[in-house]
């Protein structure tokens, strides 16, 4: 990013919200679908700008988990971050505040 940002939650739901159904797969071998709402990574991307080239989006949670994806996923496929899950803000069943 060329200009390093921290969002606090409110100032991620301040920005324009979508809805997309998602099938999680899950690595323990479940599955479910389910309707998600939240904050496409474009919109928090246009905010900070992206640098030229870039090839990885690496998430840090306050828990210190991290992960990654490839850039060109997040793009190719409007990848969103979830805030509420069938109309239901998250909570501590479904990993909140967002997943």
């Amino acid at each position: 990013m060329k200009t390093p940002k921290k969002f606090t939650y409110d100032e991620v739901l301040v920005l324009p919200h979508v809805k997309k159904v998602f099938t999680l797969h899950c690595v323990e071998g479940w599955d479910e679908t389910l309707l998600y709402e939240g904050v496409r990574l474009e919109d928090l991307f246009s905010v900070v700008g992206v640098k030229p080239g870039i090839k990885t989006v690496i998430f840090y949670a306050a828990d210190g988990y991290s992960s990654s994806i490839p850039y060109n996923y997040v793009t190719k496929n409007d990848i969103i971050i979830g805030a509420k899950i069938n109309g239901l803000v998250l909570d501590a069943k479904r990993d909140f505040l967002f997943r």
